[in-house]
C-alpha cells in the first residue's frame, strides 16, 4: 500500500503543475494578477486576451512588474511600489523618459524649489529633489516626470524642479 503512494504522488504532482501552467499570468505594478493569453509583445505595450475571450486587450509595459508565461519563464519590467504617503517618499522615481509614464494615470503637477545664499549646486537639488518626491508621495504617485530641472546661480542660489506625478 505504501509502495503504490509512493509511486502514485509524483504522478499526482506532476499534473497538476502541469495543469497550473496553461495560462500566462501578467502581474501588474500595483500588485494585481490578471491571467490571460498573451498574443503580442512590443517595446512599450503587450496585446493579449482573457482566458475563454477572443476580444484583444493591451497594456502599457510601464503598469507591468513583470510576466510569467506558461513556459514558466519570467519577464521581468519593474518593482512592485506601493506609495502609501509621505513616508515611502524615499520609493518615488523620477524620469526623463516619456516612455516611462506611457499608460500611466496623470495625476498632478508637483515641484521641488530650494534657494541658499551661495549655495552648491548638490545640496540645493538634493533637497529640490526631496521636496518633489514628498509631493509625489503625498499623492500616492510612484513616479514623476520630469519637465524642468532648472539652477540659477546668483548670491541666491537656487533649483526649481517641476514634474508630472504618475500613478
Amino acid at each position: 500500500m505504501n509502495n503504490k503512494f509512493t509511486l502514485l504522488l509524483p504522478l499526482i504532482l506532476i499534473a497538476q503543475n502541469l495543469l497550473a501552467q496553461t495560462v500566462d499570468k501578467i502581474t501588474k505594478a500595483n500588485g494585481e494578477t490578471i491571467e490571460v493569453s498573451i498574443k503580442k509583445v512590443t517595446d512599450t505595450e503587450v496585446e493579449f486576451s482573457f482566458i475563454n475571450e477572443d476580444l484583444l486587450q493591451t497594456i502599457s509595459k510601464s503598469k507591468i512588474s513583470q510576466i510569467t508565461y506558461k513556459s514558466g519563464r519570467i519577464e521581468k519590467y519593474r518593482d512592485i511600489v506601493f506609495i502609501n504617503g509621505e513616508n515611502d517618499w524615499e520609493q518615488v522615481v523620477l524620469t526623463t523618459i516619456e516612455a516611462d509614464v506611457a499608460g500611466l494615470t496623470r495625476v498632478s503637477e508637483v515641484t521641488g524649489k530650494h534657494s541658499i545664499l551661495y549655495g552648491g549646486q548638490t545640496k540645493l537639488r538634493s533637497v529640490a529633489t526631496e521636496k518633489i518626491k514628498r509631493e509625489a508621495a503625498k499623492l500616492g504617485c510612484h513616479i514623476v516626470f520630469i519637465q524642468s530641472d532648472k539652477f540659477a546661480m546668483t548670491p541666491i542660489n537656487n533649483v526649481s524642479i517641476v514634474g508630472i506625478a504618475y500613478k
